[in-house]
């Protein structure tokens, strides 16, 4: 029961820290179709992020931005084959293999339909696939084939999804985000946070809800740089020892 409070109490912390940045009342503009919510949704998110990644490398100095191959929706209980294996119900993934982004559109609709405000639970999600394929874009850069734990790389992605969502709410892009929204994108990190019984070198961890909520909120406080400090990263994972090599598959 203390843990469950505690994480909690972690929530609250994360969720003021984010009202307290941004404040309260602004205009919410909902950009989507009404026939086709999740598509436009998604494709505003498409158009969004690419702006937002071009705008950066160049900034940055990261050198020559390309978009993702491809983000291809699937049926969830469909499998639906593609390089890095079946497609699973409830999930989006970055493939490596091709460099294309997968998501279940039937749980996008769900997660969109039991949103209270423009569902950008649905863009969290993406941005977060978006951020492994930046880090694919800079492995020889960021050395992540090198070897780094799985909880690593998912923290990394959800603070470079921080970053894009404070390039949002600044004003910049198609999507408009509300204080809101936010919370609600802060609640899905946190909702989708490991089990406390996860251990931090589990091969497929990506992070306690503290940790997920935390990594959040450095990308959307700091800048990319930050996020792309591998050290930063590591301390938010609380990493022991010398990391363990990971294998290229399919990033959550």
């Amino acid at each position: 029961m203390s843990n469950l409070i505690n994480r909690r109490h972690q929530l609250l912390v994360a969720l003021l820290l984010v009202v307290s940045i941004i404040g309260m009342g602004t205009t919410v503009k909902r950009v989507v179709a009404q026939d086709d919510p999740v598509t436009e949704l998604v494709t505003t998110s498409e158009e969004d992020l690419n702006a937002f990644w071009s705008q950066t490398f160049t900034d940055e100095k990261l050198g020559d931005y390309k978009p993702p191959s491809a983000v291809t929706a699937y049926e969830g209980e469909t499998p639906m084959d593609t390089p890095c294996g079946e497609t699973e119900a409830e999930n989006a993934f970055f493939c490596p293999e091709d460099k294309a982004i997968y998501y279940d559109t039937t749980w996008f609709a769900q997660e969109y339909d039991k949103s209270q405000n423009n569902g950008y639970s649905v863009v969290g999600i993406i941005a977060h696939e978006w951020g492994h394929y930046i880090q694919d874009l800079l492995d020889q850069k960021l050395q992540l084939s090198e070897g780094h734990y799985s909880i690593e790389i998912e923290l990394q992605a959800d603070c470079l999804a921080g970053n894009f969502t404070r390039y949002l709410y600044d004003g910049n892009g198609s999507l408009e985000i509300t204080a809101d929204d936010l919370k609600e994108g802060m609640n899905s990190f946190f909702d989708i946070g490991d089990d406390e019984n996860t251990k931090w070198d589990d091969p497929d961890a990506h992070g306690s809800s503290a940790q997920r909520s935390q990594a959040f909120l450095m990308g959307y406080n700091q800048s990319v740089a930050v996020c792309l400090d591998t050290s930063r990263i590591a301390e938010i994972a609380n990493v022991e020892g010398e990391p363990a090599a990971t294998e290229a598959v399919p990033a959550n």
